[in-house]
């Protein structure tokens, strides 16, 4: 079993607050860090800070099919 490694977490408190969408490149890099954040905390059985990741995405990400694509992508990556 993978151990989830907390420095990840400041990943999530670091984050910026403003939506992505001015630069949309910077934006796939965040959204995929987060990503790969939800998809480790899941696969060590953390709730909270896969819950806190993805409340992330879903408040700051463009609601598009390529933003979602790459949060899920990542998720995947980091869960296997």
């Amino acid at each position: 079993m993978k151990s989830f490694h907390p420095t990840l977490l400041l990943l999530i408190a670091v984050l910026p607050a403003p939506t992505f969408a001015a630069d949309a490149e910077a934006g796939l890099l965040a959204i995929r860090a987060l990503g790969s954040v939800n998809g480790q905390a899941l696969a060590c059985s953390e709730a909270a800070p896969a819950a806190r990741a993805k409340q992330l995405m879903l408040a700051h990400a463009p609601k598009t099919q390529r933003f979602g694509a790459a949060y899920d992508e990542a998720t995947q990556e980091a869960f296997t």
